[in-house]
C-alpha cells in the first residue's frame, strides 16, 4: 500500500520518530540484548530505528521497506550499509 506524502510526513516526522524510540527503549529495559548482534528492520521508512539500534546498540542492521522512495531516503540521510525495497 502506497503512503500518500501526508502519511509520509508524520511517519517521518521528529514526534513520531521519538515516540518510536521511547518505545523502543522502554521494550530493551526488559529485554537481554547481550547476544543479540544482528537486527532485521521490517518497514524501515527512512531508517530512524535502524540508526538508533546501529549508533545506540552496535547493533549490525538490515531495513527494508517496500517504497522504494523511503530506502533512497534512510540511504541519502543515514551511513548505514543495508537497505532494501
Amino acid at each position: 500500500m502506497k503512503m500518500s506524502k501526508i502519511e509520509k510526513k508524520i511517519i517521518n516526522g521528529k514526534r513520531h520518530a521519538k515516540k518510536n524510540l521511547e518505545d523502543i527503549e522502554e521494550l530493551f529495559r526488559i529485554i537481554d540484548l547481550s547476544n543479540i548482534n544482528n537486527v532485521l528492520e521490517i518497514g524501515c521508512g527512512v531508517g530512524v530505528v535502524s540508526e538508533h539500534f546501529n549508533n545506540s546498540y552496535n547493533m549490525n542492521v538490515i531495513g527494508t521497506d517496500v517504497d522504494p522512495k523511503q530506502i533512497k531516503i534512510a540511504k541519502t540521510l543515514l551511513k548505514l550499509r543495508l537497505f532494501y525495497s
